[in-house]
């Protein structure tokens, strides 16, 4: 299944170096609004985040996925 380079974990964090929570947060939750609003009711739309536990399973990023807001 294709999925967005924009929510995958390999491009956020070891390429872009963003800071971590909210910045993966923000990214998500855009994405989901965005996709969510063009989605017609006899269509349907998916969502992929990518994680990969090499990346947001060390100890220092795994709060992000551990806490919510």
């Amino acid at each position: 299944m294709p999925y967005t380079q924009e929510c995958n974990d390999v491009a956020m964090m070891l390429i872009q170096h963003h800071d971590g929570r909210r910045s993966t947060a923000d990214r998500a939750i855009d994405q989901f609004e965005q996709t969510a609003s063009r989605i017609a009711k006899d269509s349907a739309r998916v969502m992929a985040l990518v994680v990969h536990p090499y990346i947001m399973g060390a100890p220092h990023r795994l709060q992000i996925l551990s806490q919510g807001d």
